[in-house]
């Protein structure tokens, strides 16, 4: 846990996170979408990191909240969904204190 409390007990730094995320359709694949895109983290020192969640609501099916790991200057995401999204909400409650744009 020192990469907590070095982040925030003993940091000052607050993250903006930049999702830069699309959903598309997949062919012949066990979950007929994906939520793919990139979040760029930006304001905090090299080595940062927090798992941020990502609530995606539909409209036939439960609503899923995954939590990605932000831990680089950009990361890329994949994941399948089982429906097209009617909502997704990057930093789901305000999970983590950051700015999202």
């Amino acid at each position: 846990m020192d990469w907590f409390f070095d982040q925030w007990v003993y940091g000052t730094d607050v993250p903006t996170y930049r999702p830069d995320l699309d959903v598309s359709p997949l062919v012949d694949a066990d979950a007929p979408f994906v939520l793919h895109g990139t979040i760029r983290q930006e304001d905090v020192p090299e080595g940062f990191r927090m798992p941020v969640p990502i609530r995606v609501v539909f409209r036939d099916h439960p609503p899923e909240t995954h939590r990605v790991w932000v831990d680089a200057d950009e990361i890329d995401l994949e994941i399948p969904l089982p429906a097209q999204p009617t909502d997704i909400e990057v930093n789901y409650h305000h999970a983590v204190l950051a700015r999202v744009e």
